[in-house]
């Protein structure tokens, strides 16, 4: 609450006047005491998942807060029973004033006195149209105590498909064409690589299947297309990286290549199991 007062003033020296002057005055306001978060599970959700939305308050101050009150506008959903929410939850306020919390009602919680750093949380059961298309957004919002917190949180609506049987949407899925349910990704081109984002049962170029491109994995290819062969691929089918539409020695020179410091070739994700 404190003010800020800020004065500045031209004058000509020669006739001791002033020229102009100006005044500002701002305002200092310290940090809000309360804090509300919104988180949602799961998101991206699918049509007619149900979600578990969690408003949380916490009391950023150094005195307990009294007087506490949370309100939540019940998102774009299909209405769920006020029983079926947590923390004392009240839908009879408005819409229609019954224990069920409809569409774009208020969901009213009485937190009363709230510790400092002591948060509190409360939920909704809310689930979503089955009408919901892939890629639409689905908006979430409440306040505390007369706007001292405002929260906002976005559900997005993912995609159904998926090619591989996995069961995960192919947007999420690090390898959409393979299965492989558990997600692994160790790294990506190089002995020490880092997760890269494409799973291990897809990385192009790794024949051994330890889910990084190395020179190792460069010689095996050699060996493997010697006659008669001095080596076996473990995954022969992620032996193409860019060569040819078959595994060929120029696989291995772009895998070894890749791997020079800087490297002078790229590995591509066109093996079959690494396509979109």
């Amino acid at each position: 609450g404190d003010l800020l007062r800020a004065v500045a003033t031209i004058r000509v020296a020669a006739a001791n006047a002033h020229i102009a002057r100006a005044v500002a005055v701002t305002g200092a306001q310290s940090s809000p005491p309360l804090g509300l978060t919104i988180t949602a599970t799961p998101n991206p959700a699918l049509p007619g998942n149900f979600l578990d939305v969690q408003y949380t308050t916490t009391n950023n101050g150094a005195a307990t807060l009294t007087n506490v009150a949370l309100e939540a506008r019940v998102p774009l959903v299909a209405s769920f029973a006020q029983a079926n929410a947590t923390g004392a939850a009240d839908c009879t306020t408005s819409g229609n004033l019954n224990t069920s919390c409809d569409l774009r009602e208020r969901v009213e919680w009485n937190l009363a006195s709230l510790a400092p750093a002591s948060p509190v949380a409360v939920s909704i059961p809310p689930q979503l149209f089955n009408t919901y298309a892939n890629g639409n957004l689905v908006p979430i919002v409440a306040i505390a105590t007369g706007s001292q917190a405002v929260a906002r949180h976005t559900v997005r609506i993912g995609i159904t498909e998926d090619k591989d049987g996995d069961g995960l949407s192919d947007w999420l899925d690090n390898c959409p064409s393979f299965a492989n349910a558990n997600q692994a990704d160790v790294g990506g081109i190089g002995a020490a690589s880092v997760p890269d984002g494409i799973g291990d049962a897809c990385q192009c170029g790794d024949v051994s299947g330890n889910g990084r491109v190395t020179t190792a994995d460069a010689t095996l290819i050699t060996r493997s297309l010697l006659v008669p062969p001095t080596a076996t691929l473990t995954r022969a089918d992620l032996c193409n990286v860019g060569g040819s539409a078959t595994c060929t020695t120029a696989d291995a020179v772009i895998a070894t290549r890749a791997l020079l410091v800087p490297p002078t070739a790229t590995v591509q994700q066109v093996c079959a199991p690494g396509l979109p």
